[in-house]
């Protein structure tokens, strides 16, 4: 199956705290109308502001706003800092993140002015907030702490419970699953103790992302479900715009591991269903950074849709997909949304690399490391465990000093009235607190050196999680160029292909292109260098082993070039014959590799055959690697040029032949990495020699009989020794 590529909102709650009542517009605007002294004009604006926050945000700035001129007016600090609330609140869901902050030190500048330490915690969590959805880790992390421990200091329950399941919000977002969810439930727990249904229906629908990431679908619907209906009860349009999106990636998800194409089409096609319903919930109430998401998320199903489709059908999801897309991340950017800046680099270049624009798919893929790297650093991951270690400390701390001032305060009551053993009972005690420290020094000490240990056991874990994403994500890149092993069989039905990389991924590929003509001769180019065959037979099959420079993440960069060169060569250029194919392919990687500042010495061995299977002709051209042709038990050795393709100082041509073949000749195609694989001892190469005594002794195997004795022979030889390079067979029987 393959990897799960679709993003979730991870929703926090609407983490606002009601600070008036929840009553129908109608109404509130009546108290307007009937009512004009200055606090009760206030308290209706600032409800009002909270009613709209789910719908109209803009409408939430608006009223927060009247809240304020009010607030100043009459110079009441404590509705002031409520109001700034509203207004860090309302620019937050319009995606004007610089304004939320904005908004929010204010009324956490007015909040310690009075002392106010609910107040102090709703800003620093609010904070917290605009923090992660902006990417910055460390940051949201100490703010959602920082107000957890205020709440706490206040004792209010409710403002506990909202910044225990953002801080599970925070290790959902770092895939510390079990951590969110026991955070999560926690949060879940106290929501339904106060009886505050907006609280319940986040963090039901936060645990139902993270069993949808868990695979586990039953639970992950079930807990969806119950957050979309608890959204409808309460008319939030915000929370419903959320979940119907996500019960839709459910499908999607569903649909990406169904290997019947009926079901994974009406998998699919019900994911965009929801995805669109949720996108239309986020534009109605203006909620830019949902939206981004939403855009992102349904530009990635048209994707997967395309690969259900065919033709016009096919076409038009691919278009779709990158009008989406390219919507998401003018959206992101605009809003500095950087996850979904993220996700939507990474979508992009998984669409482009199904279209078949590989250089787009790359310079995407390497937007989105770029982006990914800014997010999920060293650094932060550093700071992440910093800062929670930090925390930890300073709240068994304040329990330490607390228990310690306690015993003072007994010891001085025994001192006052056991006078006359003061002395003795001084010195003990200053013993004892010797020891202690001494004890409590070492047992520091320990726990420090444990940290550090952990610390950099995580980061080397983390390092190599990233380095292995970004390889394994090169691979899906490299996998969409070759031709898909029934393309193979269609046109060359009796061979066979042996691609064994050495790494993950290889500077090795295979390639093939298949031409069909109209019933008519043609004409010769001026740029080709051989005869021009009369295509009345109408089908032509180009096919090619290459090897490019180096092998793994390098050689595969330099594949992708050289891949996209070949198949120019052919379908740009219009080129047939193989040694025109490989002077224009050369040109091609000459000019991407003159582009950089820094000399560039990679380049391409090649063998490459222009096969008409209904006249038995073949023609071949090669750069360093030769044909073999098996005739009558008999090789055949056509020799290629010895200059790669790649950047040259003096241009050399490549050589054209023209074979007549016969029945059951067998031609081979191979780069190096076969004959050139150490042997178990360490010592000696199997060579060419060897390579083609393998190949005699096995040819009265079929094609595919044959990819089997190549791969245990080749086992055998190197026993426990590592594979040294990459290998690529063709074997063509006629």
């Amino acid at each position: 199956m393959k990897r799960y590529l679709l993003i979730f909102i991870n929703l926090f709650s609407n983490t606002f705290i009601s600070f008036g009542q929840n009553q129908q517009i109608d109404s509130l605007l009546n108290i307007l109308k009937n009512i004009n002294t200055d606090t009760t004009q206030i308290n209706t604006f600032l409800s009002l502001a909270d009613i709209y926050c789910n719908q109209k945000p803009d409408s939430t700035i608006y009223y927060g706003m009247q809240a304020k001129k009010i607030a100043e007016r009459i110079k009441d600090n404590k509705h002031l800092a409520n109001a700034f609330l509203r207004l860090g609140w309302g620019s937050y869901l319009l995606g004007n993140f610089p304004e939320a902050i904005n908004n929010y030190s204010m009324s956490l500048k007015i909040s310690e002015e009075l002392k106010d330490k609910e107040g102090i915690s709703i800003s620093i969590g609010k904070m917290g907030v605009v923090y992660r959805s902006q990417g910055n880790y460390p940051k949201a992390l100490d703010y959602y702490l920082k107000a957890l421990k205020i709440a706490e200091d206040s004792g209010n329950i409710n403002l506990i419970a909202t910044w225990v399941g953002n801080i599970g919000i925070f290790y959902d977002e770092q895939k510390d699953y079990s951590t969110a969810l026991s955070y999560y439930f926690k949060a879940l727990k106290m929501a339904e103790d106060l009886g505050n249904k907006k609280h319940i229906g986040a963090w039901l629908g936060n645990i139902g992302n993270v069993y949808m990431m868990q695979k586990d679908y039953s639970k992950t619907l079930e807990y969806y479900y119950r957050a979309l209906k608890t959204a409808d009860e309460l008319g939030d349009k915000n929370g419903m715009a959320i979940w119907l999106g996500n019960i839709g990636m459910v499908y999607a998800e569903q649909g990406l591991a169904a290997s019947e194409l009926s079901v994974r089409k009406n998998l699919i096609n019900q994911a965009l269903e929801y995805s669109l319903k949720a996108l239309k919930a986020a534009e109605d109430i203006g909620y830019k950074h949902l939206e981004a998401n939403t855009l992102s998320i349904i530009g990635s199903l048209y994707t997967k849709k395309s690969e259900t489709e065919s033709g016009k059908n096919k076409n038009h999801a691919l278009k779709m997909a990158e009008d989406y897309l390219l919507r998401a991340l003018s959206l992101s950017k605009e809003i500095v949304a950087l996850n979904t800046v993220k996700d939507s680099q990474q979508f992009l270049s998984e669409l482009y690399s199904a279209s078949g624009k590989y250089d787009k798919a790359l310079e995407y893929y390497k937007n989105y490391v770029t982006v990914k790297d800014s997010i999920y650093n060293e650094e932060n991951t550093k700071k992440q465990t910093r800062t929670e270690m930090n925390y930890e400390f300073e709240k068994k701390e304040a329990l330490a000093k607390a228990e310690q001032e306690k015993k003072d305060a007994i010891s001085i009551e025994q001192l006052r009235r056991k006078n006359q053993q003061r002395n003795a009972f001084m010195g003990g005690f200053g013993l004892t607190l010797l020891l202690a420290g001494s004890i409590f020094f070492s047992l520091q000490q320990n726990k420090k050196k444990n940290k550090i240990i952990t610390i950099q056991k995580l980061e080397v874990e983390e390092k190599n999680r990233h380095i292995t994403d970004s390889i394994t994500y090169a691979l899906r890149i490299q996998t969409a160029i070759l031709p898909p092993d029934k393309m193979v069989k269609e046109y060359l039905k009796n061979s066979f292909v042996l691609y064994l990389p050495k790494d993950i991924v290889a500077g090795d590929f295979y390639w093939l292109e298949a031409i069909q003509f109209a019933d008519e001769t043609i004409s010769k180019s001026a740029n080709e260098k051989s005869l021009v065959v009369n295509t009345s037979d109408n089908q032509l099959i180009l096919f090619a082993a290459c090897d490019c420079t180096g092998h793994g993440v390098s050689g595969a960069m330099v594949s992708v070039v050289c891949h996209n060169a070949l198949t120019r060569s052919v379908r740009e250029y219009g080129l047939i014959q193989p040694a025109a194919i490989l002077d224009k392919t050369a040109d091609l990687v000459q000019e991407n590799f003159e582009k950089s500042e820094e000399k560039i010495e990679d380049g391409m061995d090649i063998s490459l055959c222009a096969y008409y299977p209904k006249r038995n002709k073949m023609q071949w051209a090669g750069a360093n690697n030769s044909l073999w042709l098996i005739r009558n038990g008999q090789i055949i050795e056509y020799k290629a040029d010895k200059h790669r393709i790649g950047k040259y100082d003096n241009k050399k041509f490549y050589t054209n032949y023209e074979i007549d073949l016969m029945k059951d000749d067998t031609i081979y195609l191979f780069s190096d990495g076969y004959h050139d694989q150490i042997a178990n001892d360490g010592e000696m190469k199997l060579t060419r020699k060897g390579f083609k005594n393998i190949l005699l002794s096995i040819q009265d195997k079929t094609m595919d009989g044959q990819r089997k004795e190549l791969i245990n022979l080749h086992k055998q030889w190197k026993g426990q020794i590592e594979q040294i390079d990459d290998i690529c067979i063709i074997g063509v029987r006629v």
